[in-house]
């Protein structure tokens, strides 16, 4: 159902970082890394984005990006 409201409001915001919080908690962390790159270049300044990445690239072993 997120899917399909996703594809009708690609540029959601909140819709997308629900998306990415389901993927990485579902452990699909590099779609959710992808997913959070294609919201970062739409709002790269958000900090809840940035802080998702965060947590992403540390679940991911990626200490030092």
């Amino acid at each position: 159902m997120l899917q399909q409201w996703l594809s009708q409001q690609p540029h959601s915001l909140p819709l997308g970082l629900l998306m990415a919080d389901l993927q990485r908690r579902s452990g699909a962390l590099e779609a959710t890394r992808q997913h959070l790159y294609l919201l970062l270049r739409l709002h790269p300044l958000n900090p809840e984005l940035l802080q998702l990445k965060v947590l992403v690239d540390l679940q991911h072993g990626r200490v030092h990006e």
